[in-house]
């Protein structure tokens, strides 16, 4: 469970911390600084995981411009606290940018559990810990890759690896694009962390869908899709060619026999509600997932997104539940549905400036006017 994020000196985030609940609503005006959060998010994911590049991943237009350091040497900072696996993570991740070298790399990273040690670097140096506490091996690191990511996994560094594959499987960050869901795929020359993540515009979606959307979850995803769709059957994969497959929906054709449409041929609302059903289906069954969604109503009307909403907040609201959703949305259904609780709204000092939060509340007991109103009078934000 993602419990906090601290990011320095990235677009309009400085010296700004976001703390999450299981269950919350990220509210707040264009440019306010929600999106900013989600690609601090999927760098980090990306860096460790992917084993990208400082260079690829961290621009130096990503810094905050009005910041007087960026014209020079900037640092920007990233902490990413993850509870599970019986404990408190703490990662973190310091880069700097050098103006004057056109250079960037990275300065700091550690990785810690429960306040002890697991890994450490700062520049030229890097030392593993073991998962007892005790001190290994010290080496010299690349200054542009992840050590966390590029460690091996092994019998003493078992804690760092489950943070690490937490990384990779477990946090779902999604921006749905319909336009990037693709149909064909190649299970042989996919790299592991394409199996188990969509990407964040779910442009690996077929290949995470066959991975994950397996035996129980394939039932249920299937039975709540023929309530939505008319005539449909389930899913399906197919061979075209060499190692070239495709992930089809199967739909009867004038109730004489079966026709499969690539997913691709879907239109945009269907597509979306493919991926916010199957991304339901694995929050409820997966233990740990953090499942983030920017603007989950686009392309749907309101009857589709609520009973989606209602599937959510009951499973949300389950005495234990097994994952965390994060919702981002300017629609007035999901701020009045969730606001009241959930919300944390997003705003920028003076209009411009640096991002900072606050929690959504009514100014007044009894007030009766939609709780969507009242942020767009500006009535329910708590000084």
């Amino acid at each position: 469970m993602l419990k906090k994020l601290y990011v320095d000196n990235f677009r309009c985030l400085v010296n700004f911390t976001l703390e999450l609940d299981r269950f919350a609503l990220l509210m707040g005006e264009n440019g306010s600084g929600k999106s900013a959060v989600m690609d601090a998010l999927d760098k980090l994911r990306r860096f460790v995981v992917d084993q990208e590049t400082v260079e690829s991943i961290f621009q130096k237009q990503d810094c905050t411009f009005w910041e007087p350091s960026s014209t020079q040497y900037a640092e920007q900072i990233f902490e990413l606290q993850v509870d599970g696996n019986g404990g408190a993570y703490l990662y973190r991740l310091v880069i700097e940018h050098s103006q004057p070298y056109r250079s960037f790399h990275m300065l700091e990273e550690s990785l810690t559990f429960n306040g002890r040690q697991l890994f450490e670097f700062k520049a030229p140096k890097a030392r593993l810990f073991r998962d007892d506490g005790s001190s290994g091996p010290e080496f010299n690191l690349e200054w542009s890759r992840s050590g966390v990511g590029w460690l091996m996994e092994g019998p003493d560094n078992r804690k760092l690896s489950w943070f690490r594959e937490w990384l990779r499987s477990n946090l779902l960050l999604i921006r749905i694009n319909p336009s990037s869901i693709a149909s064909d795929y190649q299970p042989g020359s996919a790299v592991w962390n394409q199996l188990v993540n969509p990407g964040l515009d779910l442009e690996r979606f077929a290949l995470w869908y066959q991975h994950v959307i397996q035996a129980d979850l394939a039932v249920d995803l299937t039975l709540t899709l023929r309530r939505l769709f008319p005539g449909f059957l389930g899913m399906q994969t197919a061979k075209m060619g060499g190692e070239l497959y495709q992930l089809q929906s199967v739909f009867s054709v004038d109730g004489k026999g079966r026709g499969g449409i690539p997913i691709h041929g879907l239109s945009h609302g269907q597509k979306c509600l493919l991926v916010l059903y199957a991304l339901l289906a694995v929050l409820k069954e997966t233990e740990g997932v953090t499942l983030f969604i920017d603007e989950p109503e686009n392309y749907l009307a309101l009857r589709e997104v609520q009973p989606w909403l209602d599937r959510i907040d009951e499973l949300m609201n389950t005495p234990e539940p097994k994952g965390q959703c994060i919702l981002i949305s300017h629609h007035p259904r999901i701020i009045n549905f969730l606001a009241e609780e959930r919300g944390i709204w997003f705003y920028r000092e003076g209009g411009s400036g640096h991002t900072r939060l606050k929690r959504i509340a009514r100014e007044a007991e009894g007030d009766e006017l939609p709780i969507a109103t009242l942020v767009e009078w500006g009535w329910i934000i708590d000084d």
